[in-house]
């Protein structure tokens, strides 16, 4: 099963990841998109590979998603993904995706933000960003099993079957 897990900043969809791919899979890999910018960047980096541990085999791949992937894989996140895309100006996202799906054999997990719940930006390159990630998210949603919407710590099903009890 593909699990999209989305949501707002900081509302809790890397913990429900993790918590999923620890519940669903024995062995299984953390593919990372983001990339250390700058220090804030560096310190949630830090943050999210003490959350998961070092018994995680990580790969970094802030561009071809599909390279990374394997059954198993927990693709955290999509953001970020979209982010690199845009700033190393590669516009073929639908082919990485793809290859991403290709290659988890109908078995991960991805987490997305989730883009146009506000205002519409005055900022032409964040529109663009927008409809980027809203595009990459609708097309991820339109492939996953099951669509989880998390609203302030509170995982909401609204595609697929309900979480694990445990979860």
């Amino acid at each position: 099963m593909i699990t999209l897990i989305t949501g707002g900043v900081k509302s809790g969809k890397s913990t429900l990841a993790l918590n999923l791919a620890r519940a669903r899979w024995k062995e299984w890999q953390f593919l990372a998109t983001a990339e250390a910018f700058d220090e804030e960047m560096r310190e949630r980096i830090a943050v999210h590979k003490a959350e998961r541990g070092s018994e995680i085999p990580t790969i970094e791949e802030p561009l071809e998603i599909g390279r990374g992937a394997a059954p198993r894989t927990l693709l955290d996140c999509l953001t970020m993904w979209i982010n690199n895309c845009i700033y190393y100006g590669k516009t073929d996202w639908e082919e990485y995706l793809k290859g991403y799906f290709d290659k988890a054999g109908g078995e991960g997990i991805i987490v997305t933000n989730e883009t146009g719940l506000g205002t519409i930006p005055a900022d032409p390159e964040v529109r663009r960003y927008h409809r980027f990630l809203g595009a990459a998210n609708m097309a991820a949603a339109l492939r996953a099993d099951q669509v989880v919407m998390m609203v302030s710590g509170i995982p909401w099903v609204i595609k697929g079957p309900e979480l694990e009890p445990s979860l």
